[in-house]
């Protein structure tokens, strides 16, 4: 299956950075405090920013 094909069957495939690693976070709620703790990692391929989105524009574009 070629590129053009796999882009006009799964349009969004455009809008997706994965990630290397998994990522997550641990949200710990207490009267006294909040506590996050996570995982870090970087994304495999171009960065959004190389693709000229910006945060604002996959936002918009995922609730739609």
């Amino acid at each position: 299956m070629n590129c053009k094909k796999v882009e006009k069957l799964y349009p969004l495939l455009k809008m997706v950075f994965p990630y290397k690693d998994s990522v997550f976070a641990i949200v710990e709620v207490s009267d006294e405090s909040v506590s996050i703790k996570g995982k870090q990692s970087e994304i495999v391929g171009a960065l959004p920013e190389d693709m000229n989105f910006k945060s604002a524009d996959l936002m918009k574009k995922s609730l739609h």
